[in-house]
């Protein structure tokens, strides 16, 4: 980068003279008294300005402090009860997308099992015994599931780990979940108790397949979440008041309920329960009395719906928590705002006309500066000499930045251009190596760049995937040179050494700080989506979306391109192939956005300008 302009930065800070000696001989160089008329001026805006300020502003700043202090207790007291609300809200998703995910193992799972060809009966499938292996396996990769069986729809039979773990209750619950699956076919969701512990446990029974092959999955889970709800707070003289959740159905009749708000279950069935919450209704907020160590204590309730059971969630906590710390807040806020407001009043008086009004031309000009305006300047001030100087040194120093910011700019540029060519200049090296692949990281960078701008992300993102796509193939350099030329098919031990460059490429360029970030597409860019890519063998959204990009336009251009073992084929066959291999080999959302930029001609056109241009900023 280049240095500085090397001009003179020296601010005008005034005449740079010493006074003169010519002041006097044998008495004190005096400093000039303000003109008198300026000196009356200053009286008497000093002096209307504090009358002013204390017969229009005092009174109605005291009347106004009362009433903002009654509306921020209102409307903290509003805040808290929303935050109960959202609080309730947020259980009720957390709970609704855990209930969701619980039935997409289960589903899963079964769809998996179907899916092998074998006998046409559930019953019989369910007798094969590599069913129980598989039914081990299940269980070994997802170790959370208590219990898991498939049963068979028209016997009621099946095998299954962990039901003998299970209590009564739960038995009943999911013989109960059983029935409702195949009478709704739906899923049918149930709770009950654990023994021996307060985590309440959760009960799924899935339906899958049809006709004779129909069966139920079933499993069992801990619903960890529910049991972590705690909250402390100090308002009650110091006696901890926590939060507690009750889980109940669509018609408020409570499933589980956590230590605390079992106790207060009471209370609340005495005021009527828990009311049902419609489909449509969301979320309801009540209050009640109940009477808790020996007193007496107002409880808010706020509950939400849980959508893919039915059910409710609801939050309880003490009034007394949710308010006190707005009470705090009220009384230690008076004595300062009192003091506040009489300095301010001091300050105002002395300081307004001298300070205020230069200050709020400077804090304009100053703004337009950061806004990157450096034309503007600080008017002229006569207010006082301080002032003056100020202004004009404000002014000089405004000068000088705006030139240095041109040089930056310019420098800048030219910086990034040299970045870019000899990123290019590199890539182009290593497409040298490969007779059949000259151009092939322009054309992936400029398909990547067009894909990425298709999925809605910003210029800042399209150009990592430039670069990223730009340097994909940079690990060839350590690969074999006869590999590479190679004018047939590589044998099964030279495709091992080829698949090599993403590691090799991913080390080059992981040690360079900047382009550290560029890693992922360059080590993941030959992963599927199946998980059968190389080199780790990563799968779905367990690859990097810069990655899954520069994959799709990889593909496109080595199709459509010749090579030792295929001829170029059009456009059109490429996309078709693309197209087939989409939520199998490629991300589907990647391959919809590829289809979208070259049913727009923007993959064409952005390849022949890349071809011809340099990459834009």
């Amino acid at each position: 980068m280049t240095g500085g302009s090397g001009q003179d930065t020296k601010l005008a800070n005034g005449d740079s003279r010493g006074p003169g000696s010519v002041a006097g001989r044998g008495r004190r160089a005096r400093r000039p008294a303000a003109p008198p008329q300026a000196r009356r001026r200053w009286l008497r805006l000093s002096y209307l300005l504090f009358f002013s300020l204390l017969l229009s502003g005092i009174i109605p700043l005291g009347i106004g402090i009362f009433k903002v202090i009654s509306s921020a207790k209102n409307q903290m007291i509003e805040h808290e009860r929303e935050a109960l609300l959202e609080s309730a809200s947020s259980w009720s998703r957390e709970l609704d997308g855990y209930l969701t995910s619980f039935e997409g193992k289960l589903a899963q799972e079964g769809a998996s099992l179907l899916a092998f060809p074998g006998p046409p009966t559930a019953q019989e499938l369910l007798l094969e015994p590599w069913i129980e292996e598989q039914i081990r396996s299940f269980q070994k990769t997802h170790p959370e599931v208590l219990s898991f069986s498939l049963v068979d729809a028209r016997t009621g039979q099946g095998p299954g780990l962990g039901m003998s773990s299970l209590g009564e209750a739960a038995a009943r619950s999911r013989s109960e979940a059983f029935e409702e699956a195949l009478r709704e076919h739906r899923t049918a969701f149930r709770v009950a108790a654990e023994p021996g512990s307060a985590e309440p446990l959760l009960i799924a029974a899935v339906p899958v397949g049809a006709g004779e092959r129909l069966m139920v999955v079933s499993g069992t889970e801990k619903i960890g979440v529910l049991a972590a709800v705690s909250a402390v707070d100090s308002a009650a003289g110091g006696e901890a008041v926590g939060s507690s959740v009750l889980l109940a159905d669509a018609n408020g009749d409570i499933l589980w309920a956590d230590p605390r708000a079992a106790r207060l279950r009471p209370a609340l069935e005495k005021e009527g329960g828990l009311p049902a919450l419609g489909p449509g209704t969301g979320h309801l907020t009540l209050s009640f009395e109940a009477e808790e160590g020996g007193q007496k204590r107002s409880i808010q309730l706020t509950a939400g719906t849980i959508p893919r059971a039915g059910w409710q969630v609801a939050v309880m906590r003490d009034s007394e928590a949710l308010f006190a710390a707005v009470n705090r807040m009220i009384l230690s806020a008076i004595p300062p705002s009192v003091v506040l407001v009489l300095l301010a009043l001091g300050f105002a008086v002395f300081m307004a006309r001298f300070i205020g009004k230069p200050l709020a031309q400077m804090a304009e000009t100053t703004h337009q500066i950061a806004a990157g305006d450096f034309s503007h300047r600080l008017p002229p001030n006569d207010l006082s000499v301080e002032m003056a100087q100020l202004a004009e040194n404000f002014n000089v120093m405004t000068g000088h930045v705006e030139r240095y910011v041109e040089e930056l700019k310019l420098a800048a540029s030219a910086n990034r251009e040299l970045f870019l060519g000899a990123i290019r200049a590199f890539a182009a090296a290593i497409d040298a190596k490969d007779p059949y692949t000259r151009g092939h990281s322009e054309r992936v960078a400029a398909v990547s760049r067009a894909v990425s701008r298709h999925l809605g992300y910003d210029e800042d993102f399209q150009q990592r995937v430039w670069l990223a796509a730009l340097l994909h193939d940079v690990g060839k350099i350590g690969v074999d040179d006869r590999i590479l030329k190679k004018g047939g098919l590589l044998s099964p031990e030279e495709y091992e050494q080829m698949k090599m460059h993403t590691v090799i490429g991913a080390e080059i360029i992981g040690r360079i700080e900047p382009l550290k970030e560029l890693v992922p597409a360059i080590r993941w860019h030959h992963e599927s989506w199946n998980g059968r890519g190389y080199p780790d063998a990563l799968k779905g959204e367990q690859i990097p979306l810069i990655a899954r990009i520069v994959s799709v336009a990889d593909t496109f251009d080595a199709v459509t391109t010749n090579r030792p073992y295929q001829q170029a084929y059009t456009p059109e066959f490429a996309v078709n192939t693309i197209t087939k291999l989409a939520g199998n080999r490629f991300d589907a959302k990647v391959v919809t956005a590829f289809l979208s930029a070259f049913s727009a001609g923007h993959v064409d056109s952005a390849i022949q300008r890349n071809s011809i241009a340099v990459e834009p900023s």
